[in-house]
Protein backbone atom coordinates (compact mmCIF):
# COMPACT_ATOMS: atom_id res chain seq x y z
CA UNK A 1 0.00 0.00 0.00
CA UNK A 2 0.59 3.28 -0.74
CA UNK A 3 1.48 6.20 2.03
CA UNK A 4 -1.51 7.78 0.59
CA UNK A 5 -3.63 5.19 1.28
CA UNK A 6 -2.87 4.85 4.92
CA UNK A 7 -3.78 8.31 5.81
CA UNK A 8 -7.70 8.86 6.76
CA UNK A 9 -9.73 11.08 5.06
CA UNK A 10 -11.13 14.05 6.91
CA UNK A 11 -13.46 16.03 5.80
CA UNK A 12 -14.54 19.69 6.69
CA UNK A 13 -12.01 19.89 9.21
CA UNK A 14 -8.61 21.47 10.25
CA UNK A 15 -5.20 20.22 10.47
CA UNK A 16 -5.66 21.30 14.61
CA UNK A 17 -9.08 18.57 14.27
CA UNK A 18 -7.19 15.96 12.46
CA UNK A 19 -4.47 15.78 15.06
CA UNK A 20 -1.86 16.50 12.83
CA UNK A 21 1.00 19.08 13.84
CA UNK A 22 2.42 21.37 11.33
CA UNK A 23 6.23 20.79 10.07
CA UNK A 24 8.36 22.75 12.28
CA UNK A 25 11.45 24.84 9.71
CA UNK A 26 15.05 24.65 11.91
CA UNK A 27 15.85 27.89 12.40
CA UNK A 28 19.09 29.29 10.14
CA UNK A 29 20.98 32.43 10.25
CA UNK A 30 21.83 34.13 7.33
CA UNK A 31 25.71 35.49 6.11
CA UNK A 32 27.46 36.65 3.99
CA UNK A 33 30.06 34.73 1.93
CA UNK A 34 34.17 36.22 1.86
CA UNK A 35 34.33 38.24 -1.39
CA UNK A 36 30.64 39.09 -1.98
CA UNK A 37 28.98 42.84 -2.13
CA UNK A 38 28.74 43.51 1.34
CA UNK A 39 28.35 47.00 3.03
CA UNK A 40 29.07 49.51 -0.02
CA UNK A 41 26.51 52.40 1.67
CA UNK A 42 29.25 54.09 3.25
CA UNK A 43 31.29 53.72 -0.41
CA UNK A 44 29.19 54.85 -2.50
CA UNK A 45 27.00 57.53 -0.39
CA UNK A 46 28.50 60.07 -2.09
CA UNK A 47 27.33 59.70 -5.52
CA UNK A 48 24.42 60.56 -6.42
CA UNK A 49 22.33 58.39 -9.04
CA UNK A 50 21.38 60.49 -12.30
CA UNK A 51 17.46 58.88 -11.70
CA UNK A 52 17.78 60.45 -7.70
CA UNK A 53 16.96 63.80 -8.56
CA UNK A 54 14.70 65.55 -6.28
CA UNK A 55 12.57 67.54 -9.14
CA UNK A 56 11.74 67.18 -12.98
CA UNK A 57 12.95 71.00 -13.57
CA UNK A 58 15.44 70.09 -15.77
CA UNK A 59 13.90 67.61 -18.05
CA UNK A 60 10.76 70.01 -18.19
CA UNK A 61 13.29 72.91 -19.24
CA UNK A 62 15.13 70.95 -21.51
CA UNK A 63 11.70 69.92 -23.32
CA UNK A 64 10.37 73.43 -23.19
CA UNK A 65 13.33 74.64 -24.72
CA UNK A 66 13.33 72.11 -27.58
CA UNK A 67 9.60 73.03 -28.03
CA UNK A 68 10.49 76.82 -28.37
CA UNK A 69 13.93 76.11 -30.74
CA UNK A 70 11.33 73.95 -32.57
CA UNK A 71 9.25 76.87 -33.03
CA UNK A 72 11.70 79.39 -33.76
CA UNK A 73 12.69 77.05 -36.08
CA UNK A 74 9.81 76.76 -38.44
CA UNK A 75 8.58 80.65 -37.79
CA UNK A 76 12.20 80.85 -39.42
CA UNK A 77 11.55 78.29 -42.17
CA UNK A 78 7.96 79.82 -43.19
CA UNK A 79 9.17 83.46 -43.30
CA UNK A 80 12.02 82.65 -45.60
CA UNK A 81 9.26 80.76 -47.93
CA UNK A 82 6.50 83.06 -47.63
CA UNK A 83 9.36 85.87 -48.74
CA UNK A 84 10.35 84.23 -51.68
CA UNK A 85 7.13 83.10 -52.58
CA UNK A 86 6.27 87.10 -52.62
CA UNK A 87 9.47 87.33 -54.60
CA UNK A 88 8.60 85.13 -57.49
CA UNK A 89 5.19 86.88 -57.36
CA UNK A 90 6.95 90.07 -58.29
CA UNK A 91 8.88 88.80 -60.59
CA UNK A 92 5.78 87.00 -62.55
CA UNK A 93 3.92 90.31 -62.67
CA UNK A 94 7.45 92.13 -63.84
CA UNK A 95 7.93 89.20 -66.82
CA UNK A 96 4.02 90.05 -67.83
CA UNK A 97 4.61 93.95 -68.00
CA UNK A 98 7.28 93.06 -70.02
CA UNK A 99 6.02 90.72 -72.43
CA UNK A 100 3.12 93.34 -72.95
CA UNK A 101 5.82 95.56 -73.49
CA UNK A 102 7.74 93.47 -75.87
CA UNK A 103 4.07 92.85 -77.91
CA UNK A 104 3.34 96.03 -78.15
CA UNK A 105 7.18 97.12 -79.48
CA UNK A 106 6.39 94.35 -81.97
CA UNK A 107 2.77 95.47 -83.18
CA UNK A 108 4.13 99.29 -83.72
CA UNK A 109 7.39 98.12 -85.89
CA UNK A 110 5.02 95.71 -87.70
CA UNK A 111 3.02 99.01 -88.64
CA UNK A 112 5.76 101.26 -89.32
CA UNK A 113 7.57 99.03 -91.84
CA UNK A 114 4.38 98.44 -93.87
CA UNK A 115 3.69 102.16 -93.85
CA UNK A 116 7.75 103.07 -94.62
CA UNK A 117 7.46 102.72 -98.25
CA UNK A 118 4.00 105.14 -98.51
CA UNK A 119 6.58 107.65 -95.95
CA UNK A 120 9.28 107.63 -97.93
CA UNK A 121 7.47 107.90 -101.64
CA UNK A 122 5.82 111.24 -99.59
CA UNK A 123 9.42 113.00 -98.71
CA UNK A 124 10.78 112.82 -102.17
CA UNK A 125 13.15 109.50 -101.57
CA UNK A 126 13.22 106.60 -104.61
CA UNK A 127 13.91 103.14 -104.23
CA UNK A 128 16.98 101.81 -105.36
CA UNK A 129 17.91 98.89 -106.56
CA UNK A 130 20.78 97.04 -105.60
CA UNK A 131 23.24 98.32 -103.12
CA UNK A 132 24.96 102.02 -103.21
CA UNK A 133 27.91 103.18 -101.75
CA UNK A 134 29.68 106.25 -101.27
CA UNK A 135 32.53 107.16 -101.46
CA UNK A 136 33.58 109.60 -98.83
CA UNK A 137 36.97 110.01 -98.09
CA UNK A 138 37.12 113.10 -100.92
CA UNK A 139 34.78 114.75 -97.85
CA UNK A 140 37.18 114.04 -95.69
CA UNK A 141 39.84 115.56 -97.12
CA UNK A 142 37.97 118.32 -98.29
CA UNK A 143 36.84 119.30 -94.11
CA UNK A 144 39.83 118.10 -92.43
CA UNK A 145 41.45 120.90 -94.84
CA UNK A 146 38.58 123.42 -93.89
CA UNK A 147 39.14 122.78 -90.10
CA UNK A 148 43.23 123.18 -90.05
CA UNK A 149 42.75 126.24 -92.42
CA UNK A 150 39.89 127.67 -90.06
CA UNK A 151 42.61 127.32 -87.12
CA UNK A 152 45.37 128.25 -88.30
CA UNK A 153 43.89 131.33 -89.82
CA UNK A 154 43.20 131.96 -85.83
CA UNK A 155 47.01 130.96 -84.68
CA UNK A 156 45.75 128.18 -82.79
CA UNK A 157 47.67 125.74 -84.81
Amino acid sequence: MSALQQLPVVHDCSADDAGIEPAVRPETSLTALPGGRGDLRGKVAAIKSPLASKSAFGLVFLSVAVLVLSLVAVLVINTSVVNGSYEITRLNSALRVTNQDIQTKRELLRRTEATLPQRAAELGLEQVQGAQVINISRYVGELTNQITGGLAGRGER
